[in-house]
């Protein structure tokens, strides 16, 4: 009788290390595979969106045979009216924006064909960064008037180009840089 033969044993599994934080190095070819896989998928999805762009055009010339003239005559011009509908919004967009010294990205979340909106919503985005200026101003000019409020040190003094006759104490003698 033939004796079993013992099962494989699993490659053991290097001892788990505590993680450092750094990145484990991967072999070069591993990445050279990994790269060449990439731009083999890459150029996949530019076939496919060719070939998706061709069956497109092939199933509105599909839809176009069957149709009469008068048929293909409406479904162009719906198709243009669409798009200059789309244009003119652009355009009261532009305008609206220059108008009103914006750019134009902050007036994109507005409906299509609607500048009275437009113009509002610009006003408001006007209107609420005057605010935000203001604040801003009068913060900037509150932090001036208590520093100039503020005591001042010799050091101060100093650090602005001004001459320092004599300072006020040692400490502020140190730290305006003086040095025997």
């Amino acid at each position: 009788m033939p004796e079993p033969t013992p099962a494989p044993t699993p490659p053991a599994e290097p001892p788990s290390q505590p993680d450092t934080g750094e990145r484990e190095l991967v072999p070069k070819t591993q990445a050279e595979d990994a790269r060449r896989e990439a731009m083999q998928a890459r150029n996949r999805v530019r076939e496919l969106e060719a070939e998706q762009a061709d069956l497109a055009r092939r199933a509105q010339a599909a839809e176009d045979r069957d149709k009469t003239e008068l048929e293909k005559a409406t479904a162009r011009a719906e198709r243009l009216e669409k798009r200059i509908a789309q244009m003119e919004h652009q355009q009261a967009r532009h305008e609206v924006a220059a108008a009103k010294s914006l750019p134009v990205e902050l007036l994109e979340p507005v409906a299509a064909g609607d500048r009275p909106a437009l113009e509002q919503h610009a006003d408001a985005i006007v209107k609420h960064a005057e605010q935000i200026a203001g604040r801003a101003v009068e913060a900037a000019l509150a932090a001036a008037e208590a520093e100039r409020r503020g005591p001042r040190r010799a050091a101060d003094l100093v650090a602005r180009g001004t001459p320092v006759t004599e300072p006020l104490d040692m400490n502020d003698f140190i730290r305006a840089g003086f040095r025997r």
